[in-house]
């Protein structure tokens, strides 16, 4: 794996997942890619995806900027978007052992895990949307983190 890359929204393969899954998306709905297009979007889908699992399922911190929360909720709409059960037991059996530590310890999140806060990005806030949107929510290809807010 490459040591420059990140599992994080704001700069890494979680916020690349969340683009290609949204060109996978228009592409169904409007036919825009060429077929090498098209290959490259899943490649990217397919790295993105590795690459969260790899090292975006460990990160002391669970915010949904640059933590765990956040790539529960791509790899939740990537799974869904791709019917794919064994990444969906992921993120249920991931989430549950977020939410145990963070009831039993702390809900790590803040910046660079020196400031805690309480807000969307990188706070309880982002957290507690997390578990919202993966458990309650049926539109789960509308959050924060591709900017669908309708």
């Amino acid at each position: 794996t490459d040591r420059l890359s990140s599992a994080n929204w704001c700069h890494g393969s979680t916020g690349a997942l969340t683009s290609r899954l949204l060109w996978f998306k228009l592409n169904k709905k409007f036919n825009i890619l060429n077929e090498h297009d098209i290959q490259r979007v899943y490649l990217e889908i397919d790295h993105s995806v590795n690459d969260i699992i790899d090292k975006g399922l460990s990160i002391n911190n669970f915010s949904l900027c640059h933590g765990i929360m956040g790539n529960l909720i791509a790899l939740n709409e990537y799974s869904l978007a791709f019917s794919n059960q064994k990444i969906q037991q992921l993120v249920q059996s991931t989430l549950i052992s977020l939410c145990s530590v963070g009831m039993k310890k702390d809900w790590l999140c803040g910046v660079n895990d020196l400031f805690y806060n309480n807000g969307l990005m990188t706070g309880l806030a982002g957290i507690l949307y997390g578990i919202i949107k993966i458990y309650y929510d049926d539109n789960y290809d509308q959050h924060v983190l591709n900017l669908s807010f309708y």
